[in-house]
Formats: C-alpha cells, structure tokens, sequence
C-alpha cells in the first residue's frame, strides 16, 4: 500500500494492537499474567490482527486469473513465510534440519501468526481464483462458486484438525477463521454496510461489543476453553473487544498519540518477529510479589522499555540492510 495512501487509523490499530502483544508477552512470559488484563488481551490481540488482514485482503484485487493468483500467492509467501522460516533459521543454525519440520508441525514453537495468516491467504485467494473463473458464466455461479470452495477448504482445515494432523496448524486455522473472513467480508463490502447502518447504530454496537467483552474478561476465565459453549461466548467476546477497538481509533481524531501508534502500525512485523525473545530479560527467577503490586507494574513497565529498547535495536540493525531486510522481514 502506497504511504500516501495509508489509512492512518487501520494503522493505528495496528500499533495498538503491536504494543498489546507486547505487554501480553511480558506478563505471559514472565509468568505475573493477571486474570483479568491478560485475559483481555489474549481476547483480543490475534484477532485483532487477524481482522485487519482479512479487511485488507477483502478491499484488495481479486486473483481473477491462475497468472493473478500465482503471483498474488508467490507475494504473500515472500511477505510470511520467508521471514518465518528465516527467523527460524537464524535461531536454529545448529539443527536447522530439525527445525524446519518441527516448526511446521507445531507452529506455536515460533512465528506460528505468519504460517497461519498464509494459509488463510491462500484459502481465500484459492476461493476467488475458482470464483473468478464461473464469474464468467455468471455473476451468481461466481459468487456460489466463491463460497463452495472455501467451504471445502474450511472443512478439510476442519478434518485435518479432527485427524490429528498437525501439519501448518489446522488447529490455529480453525480458530482464526471467523475473525478473517467476518473482516474479509466486510471489506468486500463496506460502502454497502456502511450506508445501511448508520454511523450511531455502528457506534451503539461496539460499545455494547466492549462492554460485553469486558464482562466475559472479568466474569470467566478466557484461558480455559471447556467446549462450544465456551467457545461461542469466547468468540464473540473477541469480536465485541475487537469492534471496540476499531471504533475508537476511527472515531480518534488526529493527534500526536494516534500519529505515534500509526507509524508503529508499519513496523508490525518486524516487531513482532524479535520483541518476545527480550520479554524475559530482567527475570531473574525471583519473582514473588502480588499481582497489581507497586512491584508488579515497576518490573512489567521495566520489561516492557528494555524489551522495546533492544527490539527497535535490532530493528534498525537488520533494516539497514537490504538482504537482511528481505529475508527477516519479507519487504525490499
């Protein structure tokens, strides 16, 4: 997307949401996660990303071709899986042979939001090349032919899951589903959406989203996923939290704050792709204090600066180069 063209406040969701993954990983990593903080964010920090990639990828060109499609999925794998399996080997170079299979059969060992993110990428653009194609019979049989395929995708996502194959993470796929394609849809169709419902009932319904979704936060434990019941409240709480959020920074005016977390919204990958390895750098073992202590928010604010401080150093260390810069972070 051309910077000229940037939308600042999907930028800004994006910086947001960054800095909460961010603070999710020190309070995870560092084993202080509280039971209410935490849980918001775990609700709400993936599928946050996951929406805006779905949104962007609805209002972006259609794969109307098997040329359009090849191209379309040889960019995204340079844009995900490239640096996924990159960091992996920069991380692994003793047992890199290990590695590879390992990561691809247990996506969570490392940057499992790439591999996953790739994969709905392809289901849908595999569902537009297929629609594409009888679109040109009718605009009816293209539509039809659209969802029918990614049916069968969602359903072999779904299988797969069921068998016990764990191969790209059928289980990650699965869950993540509903948040892309909800977005997906939506970008599709915006201007219709957005000129039937008008801007207070959209307002209405994402404050009542995050309020709802607070209430789950603080009323269950987001942690623990018993069946579908759980599930179901689960899911729209996420989404509740998630439309909260996006209606607040397209609803924020243009400041210094929103400026900030919109230019932190272009780096997103290349934060997310290093911060969690220094999440843990002032643990020493020790840690005893209470829950929403003077200690427990001096040592999260603590580790979350130097976690900051190192990533942005190594940020521009890796940007400085261009071969470096392609293969970590998939960008020219």
């Amino acid at each position: 997307m051309d910077n000229k063209k940037r939308d600042a406040s999907l930028d800004a969701v994006k910086g947001f949401t960054i800095l909460l993954v961010m603070l999710g990983h020190v309070l995870v990593l560092n084993r202080i996660n509280d039971p209410i903080l935490y849980d918001w964010i775990k609700a709400v920090q993936m599928p946050l990303f996951m929406m805006v990639a779905g949104y962007l990828c609805g209002m972006g060109h259609k794969a109307e071709s098997v040329r359009d499609y090849a191209r379309m999925v040889r960019k995204r794998a340079v844009s995900y899986m490239l640096p996924f399996f990159a960091w992996t080997l920069v991380f692994h170079l003793d047992d890199f042979t290990w590695a590879f299979p390992a990561y691809l059969e247990q996506p969570e060992r490392g940057l499992w939001f790439l591999l996953t993110l790739f994969v709905l990428t392809v289901m849908v653009y595999t569902a537009q090349l297929f629609g594409s194609l009888a679109e040109k019979r009718s605009r009816v049989l293209g539509k039809t032919m659209f969802w029918v395929v990614y049916g069968i995708l969602a359903v072999v996502v779904y299988l797969q899951n069921r068998a016990g194959i764990p191969w790209f993470g059928p289980h990650l796929t699965k869950m993540y589903i509903p948040y892309y394609m909800a977005a997906y849809v939506y970008g599709c169709h915006q201007e219709q959406v957005n000129r039937r419902a008008k801007p207070a009932v959209r307002y209405a319904l994402s404050a009542a989203g995050g309020m709802f979704c607070l209430a789950v936060v603080i009323t269950r434990d987001m942690m623990v996923m018993r069946g579908a019941a759980d599930y179901v409240v689960q899911t729209l709480a996420s989404f509740g939290g998630c439309i909260s959020v996006f209606a607040v920074f397209y609803r924020l005016k243009d400041g210094s704050c929103k400026r900030f977390l919109s230019w932190l919204g272009q780096y997103t990958l290349e934060i997310y792709s290093i911060h969690y390895h220094f999440a843990r750098i002032l643990n020493r073992g020790t840690l005893d204090f209470q829950v929403y202590s003077l200690k427990w928010f001096g040592f999260t604010a603590a580790s979350f600066c130097v976690m900051a401080v190192l990533s942005a150093a190594v940020i521009w260390v890796v940007k400085r180069f261009r071969i470096t810069n392609f293969l970590l972070y998939g960008k020219k």
